[in-house]
């Protein structure tokens, strides 16, 4: 399990923060050239399909539950699957199927919840920098400011504008699996721990460790 992981963070990190060559910073004149070639993006980018901003938003969401997994509610996992696109979600639900036996057998694998919580942090690590730069960017271009400094084009290629859409929903989605597991452990646990408590303390003593 774990090495598959550990592929796919390598394959997927190269391939989503490569930008298309024809999409490079231009520094040559005239400067009107430069702005459309540098916002041209593919047609497999976020860019293009205006999804970019969104998928940054469900990145931060992403990353402040997978900060706390014990403390996440229903209704924030409600609003996170609400914000992904229908294809998303039915690749999400496909790809949790492997885990669906184990998910209702209230039997889970600490050591794959480590695992799982690396693969995360692992993922993250370069992938919320992406998201944060995007709406940073985002909040800096205004419609007075149509003149790209260097400093702008340098920050643009390091935000989702240019990321590959099929590798970053990957990355999301295999995000999402680990923090759907890791939310179902802490849960179950925190079960059986007031479950035994109950049993040799009262039910009030046990709200209170």
């Amino acid at each position: 399990m774990m090495l598959f992981i550990q592929e796919f963070l390598v394959k997927s990190k190269l391939e989503i923060l490569n930008p298309p060559e024809g999409n490079a910073v231009q520094t040559i004149s005239p400067v009107f050239r430069s702005q459309c070639r540098l916002l041209d993006a593919p047609p497999e980018t976020l860019a293009a399909s205006a999804l970019a901003l969104h998928y940054a938003n469900v990145i931060i969401v992403i990353e402040k539950l997978a900060a706390s997994p014990h403390l996440i509610g229903n209704d924030a996992r409600d609003d996170l699957y609400n914000m992904l696109p229908a294809s998303v979600r039915a690749a999400l639900r496909a790809r949790l199927k492997p885990y669906a036996k184990s998910l209702t057998s209230s039997v889970f694998d600490t050591e794959l919840a480590e695992d799982w919580t690396e693969a995360m942090a692992a993922i993250l690590e370069w992938l919320a920098p992406l998201a944060h730069n995007m709406i940073r960017w985002q909040s800096e271009r205004s419609f007075e400011q149509q003149s790209f400094v260097s400093g702008t084009n340098a920050l643009l290629v390091q935000t989702l504008y240019f990321a590959n859409r099929e590798k970053t929903e990957a990355a999301i989605i295999e995000i999402l699996v680990g923090l759907n597991y890791v939310w179902r452990l802490g849960r179950e646990l925190n079960a059986k721990a007031l479950q035994e408590c109950a049993s040799s303390r009262s039910f009030d003593e046990c709200l209170y460790l």
